[in-house]
């Protein structure tokens, strides 16, 4: 009797042991999950860490440049999520702030070569649609495809916007368009760990932006969140005393 009490309890006491290592192993897992996810895109917006202004001069933009608040996009034409910003967000993003003048929207390029094996000469080849003045048409067929950036692709896509393909496949292989991409992408390494990441700030200097605000959502709304709270604090200061 007392050996079966004592197995009894044995049994007893091992499966609450499991069920408690059970319990500890999916908190730990679901904590590492939410982590990961926290890296990649954190789901509001958050004070950005002092840092010096950020230099824009050379990057993509749309909008005015005297616009008092501006929107930098740190980007990877490889990321699943900024292709969904670039494909559904973007022009009720620019019809609600950049066609006012009140916004100016700056695409930084921030390929995570790590992940996404495609992602620097796809920013390569936006960069050298730039040199022709088709960026934002490169933009958009980049994110429209983005199961397709082979090199082949990328020529393809050029003809298809009529550039001058020997300067654009002369660009591509110009091993100074990949350190200007590279220089980019370090600078924005220093704070930027996920894409697509939205820094708001303010215009302080030409080409030059104090940033303000960290959004690492591609959400739309967190996104919008911070513009407003840009633009009023705007307003606020522009107020007569």
């Amino acid at each position: 009797m007392t050996a079966m009490n004592t197995s009894t309890r044995v049994s007893s006491r091992l499966s609450t042991a499991a069920t408690t290592l059970g319990v500890l192993a999916c908190v730990l897992i679901a904590g590492f999950t939410v982590w990961d996810k926290a890296v990649s895109a954190p789901p509001s917006g958050r004070d950005a860490p002092t840092m010096p202004p950020i230099d824009t001069a050379g990057l993509p933009t749309l909008g005015s440049d005297s616009a008092a608040v501006v929107a930098i996009e740190y980007s990877d034409f490889e990321c699943p999520a900024c292709g969904v910003f670039a494909r559904d967000d973007l022009d009720a993003f620019k019809k609600g702030y950049v066609l006012s003048g009140r916004v100016r929207f700056v695409f930084a390029f921030r390929p995570l070569t790590a992940i996404h094996p495609s992602a620097l000469q796809a920013a390569e080849a936006a960069r050298c649609a730039q040199a022709q003045g088709a960026f934002w048409p490169m933009h958009d067929r980049l994110f429209h495809h983005q199961d397709a950036l082979e090199e082949s692709d990328l020529k393809r896509y050029a003809a298809g916007l009529n550039l001058d393909q020997n300067q654009f496949d002369q660009c591509l292989a110009d091993r100074r368009t990949a350190q200007e991409i590279e220089r980019w992408n370090g600078a924005g390494e220093v704070f930027v760990d996920g894409t697509p990441t939205f820094v708001v700030g303010r215009t302080i200097a030409p080409s030059l932006v104090r940033a303000d605000r960290i959004v690492g959502s591609p959400g739309h709304g967190n996104l919008r969140s911070e513009i407003d709270g840009a633009l009023t604090a705007v307003e606020r200061e522009q107020m007569p005393r």
